[in-house]
Formats: structure tokens, sequence, C-alpha cells
């Protein structure tokens, strides 16, 4: 039997990123140190003096659906609507004040005096009390400098204000912010630009993960990869913090739907319900039925530096020099998981383990019965998802709920001391003797709902998710 001590941990936030969907800008302002972006998901600003993006730090969650932003420079808070609320950020606390907006309506214009933020709603104008934290009406016509002060069309450089990719589609910029010689020009779905007004230099900025399910993240020559349910396949360099996108229409591409990733020495591989996607000399190509797979559906991929081992819902094959080798062992069988250990390869099945050690083939020892009852998942250190829990190497059982936040178990990753599962019902840390364990989910992190991959970095931990990339800073 296990004893279990329950760790109680308050959600600090400081420790915790959300890496979401930024291209969607809908007010930009400036102060010396930082450019302050609002979008549809939140805030995120560019620091001008390390040339670098990031996102503030704060106690509390920003909203979703900021529409206006504006620097205070009486005060130096950083002030942002909602449709519904005015919110004022102290960047030196990092805490947030929130009030009800007077009225509803979108909010068009914001300013400051001494005494009072001033707010346009649509044809109507209020002013906030510093002191008493109260709005009141103001007549229109009154004498104020209103920020955002421009829009695109006062600066006759960026016609015809809109931008285009590659694919011709356009882009209606939606707000400029004058900082010195820098036009900073945010665009309604293709990110941010920065025009320098006496070089005419242009460089677009695009950052965020794209909205929809994270499924997959690989870390790959200080590169992540990330894949899922979403509409590009994501790079980020983490050395410079640039994001690259990869979608349909530019790559030929057949899906960007992702359920695994993984790389050799020449190749970074992507496993969808689709074919199998390689990505080799900066170009993608699909490997499917016609190529010898023996189905579309990829469900699990594992490479070494000389092939990739590839499963299926259909059977089970390995790819050398880009050629495919089905092989006849695993025919019409269910390939959950896949993981070498040393120079064997083990193989999870709705009927058990199986190990491939060269051309020998073997079933996993299992005098309990547990495995036979199928297994999901397999980690490096022994630990087997089966239908009834989670067997670990010496034979325990962790089962839910005395263990595990859920019973569905999509990965596990495991360093010297720790082990991490992640479940349908966020994720669960023990120590290495499974004594200690400690969850997180929504009531203490940013994580909400499914946990499909951990990634463990030297400083950092990385959560694929329902709502985007969490990562979670070690202090």
């Amino acid at each position: 039997m296990l004893l279990f001590i329950f760790i109680l941990s308050i959600y600090e936030p400081l420790e915790w990123t959300e890496y979401r969907d930024y291209r969607y800008v809908q007010s930009i302002d400036a102060d010396i140190r930082w450019i302050w972006v609002a979008s549809t998901d939140g805030i995120i600003r560019y620091d001008k003096l390390r040339e670098r993006w990031e996102i503030p730090a704060s106690k509390i969650d920003f909203p979703d659906n900021i529409s206006l932003i504006g620097v205070d420079d009486f005060s130096n808070y950083i002030w942002f609507t909602t449709s519904a609320t005015l919110s004022r950020y102290n960047p030196t606390l990092k805490s947030i004040d929130q009030y009800t907006l007077p009225a509803e309506g979108r909010s068009l214009n914001i300013a400051f005096t001494d005494d009072f933020v001033i707010i346009n709603i649509d044809d109507r104008y209020y002013g906030f009390d510093r002191f008493t934290g109260k709005f009141e009406e103001i007549e229109p016509g009154s004498n104020i400098e209103w920020k955002p002060k421009n829009q695109p069309q006062d600066f006759t450089q960026l016609s015809p204000y809109f931008v285009q990719d590659k694919k011709l589609r356009i882009y209606h910029m939606t707000c400029v912010t004058l900082d010195e010689r820098l036009l900073w020009v945010g665009t309604e779905g293709l990110g941010l630009y920065k025009y320098d007004i006496y070089t005419f230099q242009i460089e677009h900025i695009n950052f965020g993960v794209p909205p929809g399910k994270i499924m997959a993240i690989h870390i790959h020559d200080d590169n992540i990869w990330i894949g899922g349910d979403n509409n590009a396949l994501t790079l980020w360099e983490r050395k410079n913090n640039r994001w690259q996108y990869f979608d349909l229409s530019e790559y030929g591409l057949y899906t960007t739907k992702v359920s695994e990733i993984d790389s050799d020495e020449t190749s970074i591989w992507f496993a969808t319900s689709e074919g199998l996607i390689r990505f080799h000399d900066n170009k993608f190509n699909t490997f499917t039925v016609f190529n010898g797979l023996p189905s579309n559906n990829i469900t699990a991929i594992e490479a070494d530096s000389n092939n990739l081992w590839v499963g299926t819902d259909w059977g089970l094959a390995r790819i050398i020099n880009g050629k495919v080798i089905s092989l006849k062992e695993f025919g019409q069988v269910i390939i959950n998981d896949l993981k070498l250990v040393r120079d064997s390869l083990l193989i999870a099945t709705p009927y058990g383990v199986y190990i491939k050690h060269g051309k020998e083939l073997y079933a996993f020892p299992d005098s309990t019965g547990i495995i036979s009852t199928g297994v999901s998942v397999i980690d490096d250190n022994g630990l087997l998802v089966t239908k009834m829990g989670i067997l670990t190497k010496n034979g325990r059982l962790l089962t839910y709920p005395t263990d595990l936040p859920d019973p569905n178990v999509y990965t596990i990753e495991s360093t010297e001391n720790e082990v991490w599962i992640g479940t349908a019902n966020g994720a669960v840390k023990f120590d290495k003797d499974f004594s200690l364990r400690e969850v997180f989910n929504s009531t203490n992190s940013p994580i909400k709902g499914a946990v499909y991959k951990i990634l463990i970095l030297e400083n950092s931990i990385l959560f694929a998710t329902d709502n985007g990339l969490v990562e979670y800073k070690r202090m």
C-alpha cells in the first residue's frame, strides 16, 4: 500500500507562462523602455533595450480580448480596457486592479490627466477619478490628447493600409504608435510590423503559438517544435525568441494536425492521421500507404540515429534512408506507443508489450496479468500505462483517484529525481520513490484540461495542453 503525503501548493503566477496567439493586435502604446501590445489573447510587450518579447509578469491572469491599452505618464501604470472593464496594471508590484465600465461598448480612445483616466466609449466620454475610483460622464468636445493618437491613414508611407502574405491574402492594419523613429503597426491577423521612418526598413514580428489544442512538443538543436490540433506547425527558436509557422497553403502539407514529433540526425518527423511528415533540408514531404506504410493514421514514432520506427493503427513499419519497410509480425495490430531502450524496441499494443531485439521478438514478462489488459504509454524508466493504472518497474500500481487526478494518462516524462505525468485533468509530479506527489491543474496553475505532452528543459518544464503551451519556470 502506498502512503502519499499531499503537498498544498499555492499558484504563483510569476513562475508560469502561457504561450498563445498574439497576432490579432487591437492596440499599441509605448514608454521609454517597452512597446505594449494588446491583442485578442491578452498583453505582450517588446523590450527595446534587449530587443526581445515577453509576457509581463502578473499575480493574476490578464484578460482576453483587450481592445485598448495606454501608458500613463503621470503614474507609470499601464491602463487597458475590455468590453466591460477598465484595468490598471502596476509593473512594479505585478498587480492588476479592475473597475467596471459605466457603459457597454468598445473603448475607442484613452487619455490621462493629473486626476483622471478618460475613456471614449462609442460617442460618450467618461472620466475615472484616480482617488475615488468612480466614473463620471464628461461633455464631448473637451480638449483631450487621446492615445493612441494615430490611425494607419495618418501615415502616407503605410498606404494602402494593409499587408499581404506570400499568398497575397490581405490583413488590415488596425493601429499605429510612433516611438521616436519607429512606427509600430498592428494588424488584424498577421502580427506586428516595425517600420523605420528614416531608412524605410520593415521588420515583421509574429509572436505566439497558433490557437488550438497542442498535442506534441519536441526539442531539437535548441529549437522547439510544437504541433497539435491547429492550423500550422510551429517552430520556436528559443535563443532569439523567434517563431515560425508552417501551414497548408505555403508548404504543400496534407495536414497540420500533429499527434507526435521526433527527430533523427537529419530530419524532423511529425505523426498525423494522414501520413508521416518529414522535414528535411528545409522542405516537407509526406509518407503514406503509397510509400509502403501499413496505414496513414500514425499512432507512434521513435527515432534513432539511423532509422525511424513508425506505429500505425494497422501495423508497424521502419524507415531506413527514406525507404519504408513493413514488419509483418504486427500486421493489422494497433501500435499505441514505441520506446527505444538501449538497443531494444518496446512496442505497446492492446494485447500487452513486446520487445524487439535485433531479429528476435518476444512478449514482455507479465506475472500479474495487468499488462495483458493493454498498454498505451511506455516510459524510459519502465513505467507502463495500462487500463488498470500505471505499473511501476517495482510492481506498484498507481491508480485513480488515489494517486492520479484522472484515469486517462497521455504522457510520462522522468528525470533523476522526478516523474511527471500528463492526464486528462492536469499534470502530477511524483518523487522518484512515489511517496510524494503534487498535482497541477486549474486550481493552482494555468494548466486547464488535458496535458498531452511534457518537455523537461534545464530550467523549465513545458506542458502541451488543451489551452496552448504552458511553461513552468523552476525557481
